[in-house]
């Protein structure tokens, strides 16, 4: 007999094909990357840089290390338009659903990239609510 874990991730599985398999880059922290000696990831700029304020490193998705995450999109929900109507979620706020397994690499990701665009992880929480502690829900949002 199947347990309900396995239900559950045969449902995950049937979803994710359904909406044609899409995944999530999780880009690793920065501390993961292959940076070539004397670069540095610079927050303040939110790129690769030389030294201090040196010139900045062209292509820096070529050091990076990337997790490929499977997600079932949440198609925002009316419960997150109106968080953002009311100005308590900004704009370009999203949420995915991924397996349990995903969970903290989700979650200590860098930044992750759907579709092309580009999202920073706000908060991934075990749930929804009946799916037997086997997906969880990462709210993202776009980066500027």
């Amino acid at each position: 007999m199947a347990t309900l874990a396995s239900r559950v991730r045969r449902i995950f599985s049937q979803a994710w094909k359904q909406y044609g398999r899409p995944v999530m880059a999780a880009v690793r922290p920065v501390t993961q990357w292959n940076l070539p000696p004397g670069y540095a990831y610079d927050e303040s700029v939110d790129a690769v840089t030389y030294g201090s304020g040196g010139a900045i490193l062209p292509n820096p998705e070529d050091y990076w290390v990337v997790d490929y995450i499977y997600i079932v999109p949440t198609r925002e929900s009316a419960d997150v338009r109106a968080l953002v109507a009311a100005g308590v979620v900004p704009e370009g706020a999203t949420e995915v659903l991924i397996l349990v397994d995903d969970l903290e690499t989700a979650r200590d990701a860098h930044a992750v990239e759907i579709d092309g665009l580009w999202y920073d992880v706000i908060s991934v929480d075990p749930g929804p609510p009946g799916t037997g502690g086997v997906w969880a829900r990462v709210s993202l949002r776009r980066r500027s």
